[in-house]
């Protein structure tokens, strides 16, 4: 406890070099013990229950650090309510075609690729496909490239970020940011700890720098921010519950007027 206001200190300043927690109230002080405590509790619960199915089928004993399989994650999403782009895997330029015809026009084609986390960037997605010629062109393209091809309905909105990470001694956290694959050049996020409350996903959005994009900034329609908040609470209650899992990375998710999904999905198991 630093007892103090004068923080302009050489001694203040040894202990935050030093790494140990320095509070400058009891206040923050108990609430930092009673959240270590919390989570220590809500670790032996979790620890007494049984692994999900998916999460041990997934890793075998043993097993290093992995990314889960683009099917396995999404399943693993879904059955926590996390909404996904509806997708199609296809084998041929005529099956690519057909699911296209019934996603309907415009699609996006992608190489689902463990571990890659702009799988724009390494050239695996191909957006705007609006005829199946154009189809057809992107699959054989990508088929080129990769061992499978996924056709996905199109989705228009705010693109953001959504995740968890895991810290070793503080536990799961979920962070929402805005970008997309723009984030990490925006760097505006919001990082709560689990577990989170409604009251506190209003406010990790609300948070953000950017927010007046998804109230309607410059004339655009508003973005559905309820469906968002309700999406950081599903991955909240993931993270809490599936202790397997080290990260999840959601990105981008698509904000639109109606809803809000992710639209690609990278999910990491820890070491097991």
């Amino acid at each position: 406890m630093w007892s103090t206001w004068e923080t302009r200190t050489p001694a203040y300043d040894r202990l935050l070099e030093s790494g140990l927690p320095v509070f400058r109230s009891s206040r923050g002080c108990f609430q930092a013990l009673h959240g270590l405590f919390e989570r220590r509790r809500r670790a032996a619960v979790i620890a007494d229950r049984p692994l999900p199915s998916i999460l041990s089928d997934a890793r075998p004993p043993g097993a290093a650090t992995r990314m889960l399989a683009s099917s396995e994650a999404a399943a693993l999403l879904e059955r926590f309510g996390i909404p996904l782009v509806e997708e199609r895997l296809v084998e041929s330029a005529a099956a690519a075609g057909a699911a296209a015809r019934a996603l309907g026009f415009p699609v996006v084609l992608k190489a689902p690729a463990p571990g890659v986390a702009h799988k724009s960037e390494a050239g695996l997605v191909r957006v705007g496909l609006g005829s199946e010629s154009a189809v057809a062109r992107a699959y054989a393209d990508l088929a080129a490239r990769a061992a499978a091809v996924v056709v996905q309905r199109q989705v228009e909105g705010v693109e953001l970020i959504l995740g968890v990470t895991t810290d070793a001694a503080l536990g799961p956290a979920v962070l929402v940011g805005l970008g997309g694959v723009f984030a990490e050049i925006l760097d505006d996020v919001s990082v709560r700890p689990v577990p989170l409350t409604a009251a506190d996903a209003a406010e990790m959005i609300r948070d953000l720098r950017g927010y007046p994009l998804l109230t309607g900034a410059r004339g655009r329609p508003p973005a559905d921010v309820a469906a968002v908040e309700s999406m950081i609470l599903a991955l909240a209650r993931l993270a809490e519950e599936a202790p397997g899992v080290r990260s999840i990375d959601l990105n981008p998710v698509m904000a639109g007027e109606r809803g809000a999904v992710a639209v690609d999905w990278l999910v990491e198991l820890d070491a097991g």
